[in-house]
């Protein structure tokens, strides 16, 4: 199978979301699995057992390199967070997987020092959350209530706590 992982965060950069997604392509590229990764930053993976492809060093600096990315030719787009959740709405790939990593549904938390990226960030993180995606993978009973809620149907919700290795 052909996946690809689009991520903000990813290692080196810290991040419990990056993490979590490298440990999923770590093991489905151990099993055999043809993954890629999308993220952001400058600053290569060391010994990655998978291609990571590093584009823009801002949140906007992503988006662009992201969109201009050729997302088709995969079997799954598993999005880590809200940001490649956007991206993946808006190129219209499917199927699409979408991990909020506990990003509370419909309540984003702007936490930004500037009020207007506060406010942008709350309205397309809205936008993510109404968006219709083939799986969502939650990390807390909170998103997947919050889900529920939306009316997203309960048999494409799977719960998975953040854990140690």
């Amino acid at each position: 199978m052909k996946v690809l992982f689009l991520c903000e965060d990813f290692p080196p950069r810290s991040g419990g979301g990056g993490i979590h997604a490298y440990n999923i392509a770590l093991k489905l590229s151990e099993r055999g699995h043809d993954v890629s990764v999308l993220a952001a930053g400058y600053t290569p993976v060391p010994d990655a057992p998978f291609r990571v492809e590093k584009v823009g060093r801002s949140r906007l600096g992503y988006l662009v390199g992201a969109l201009r990315h050729d997302l088709t030719g995969y079997d799954v787009i598993h999005a880590h967070g809200w940001l490649p959740a956007f991206i993946a709405v808006l190129k219209g790939v499917h199927p699409r997987v979408w991990t909020p990593h506990g990003w509370h549904l419909g309540t984003i938390y702007a936490m930004e020092r500037n009020p207007l990226a506060g406010r942008l960030k709350a309205v397309l993180g809205r936008f993510v959350a109404r968006a219709d995606f083939d799986t969502w993978v939650v990390v807390c009973e909170a998103c997947r209530q919050g889900l529920l809620a939306m009316g997203k149907p309960d048999e494409r919700i799977y719960k998975t706590s953040n854990g140690a290795d």
